[in-house]
């Protein structure tokens, strides 16, 4: 088992009835990712190794956030978001 760093124990502040996730209720943390670029797919490897996370990718440009939701399993969930238009 891997032991967590501080700052990955900060992400879980939030409570399990404010979103419904996909995922189901064994996840711990939810990690909203903002893009789907070099670093993201390093980011979610890491987190997804201890598997108690709900990973949200949020792009512009969806497909690339849906392959990254296609190679590291039911965890991350793919999101469309265009910044310009909120």
């Amino acid at each position: 088992m891997h032991k967590k760093s501080a700052a990955y124990k900060q992400l879980g502040n939030s409570s399990d009835s404010e979103l419904d996730f996909p995922f189901g209720k064994d996840k711990k943390f939810k990690v909203l990712l903002l893009g789907s670029g070099m670093m993201t797919a390093t980011l979610i490897e890491y987190l997804t190794k201890f598997g108690d996370t709900h990973i949200t990718v949020a792009s512009n440009v969806l497909k690339e956030a849906q392959i990254l939701g296609e190679k590291y399993g039911s965890s991350v969930l793919a999101v469309f978001l265009d910044i310009k238009n909120i």
